[in-house]
């Protein structure tokens, strides 16, 4: 489902190895093959990796490689993947790296351990938008949570 949080979660996830400073945390936007491409190329130049020039599937195979054989504490993010064919050949088939793979296909969650994530309850809502915004003011963010459709609403919207 398109808007409930898979990308915040993924980002979230990767400030957090951020943190604990991994060797490496790479965002990959896997939209279309040119931005899987260029995500890739730059992946392997955060990771030091020689990549023949030229070669738009060289920095891929490179990474994948590397992950495979020497992946501890490596993420990469493929954010918002659309097409799984296209994907799979820069998928680590083993080692120790971390991959997350966001997509609202179907045929993409084939690819690994598939993670729902669904739209946030009320009190979810209530305390990510009281802690994003560091205000206390629940009337106000369950209105801003109903207009984002940011979760389901079982209780009455507050008047205006």
């Amino acid at each position: 489902m398109r808007g409930v949080g898979k990308t915040q979660l993924a980002a979230a996830y990767a400030r957090a190895r951020l943190a604990e400073d991994w060797r490496l945390v790479a965002w990959v936007n896997a939209a279309d093959p040119g931005s899987l491409q260029a995500g890739l190329a730059a992946a392997a130049e955060a990771a030091g990796l020689a990549v023949a020039s030229g070669d738009v599937g060289e920095a891929g195979r490179v990474v994948r490689h590397w992950l495979e054989t020497d992946g501890d504490r490596c993420l990469i993010v493929f954010d918002n993947a659309t097409d799984a064919d296209a994907l799979r050949p820069f998928i680590p088939a083993g080692g120790a790296a971390r991959v997350l793979i966001t997509s609202n296909l179907q045929s993409v969650a084939n690819l690994g351990t598939n993670v729902g994530v669904e739209v946030f309850s009320e009190g979810e809502a209530l305390a990510f938008l009281a802690d994003r915004t560091g205000l206390a003011d629940p009337a106000g963010a369950a209105a801003v949570a109903g207009e984002l459709g940011i979760c389901r609403w079982p209780w009455p919207r507050p008047r205006r």
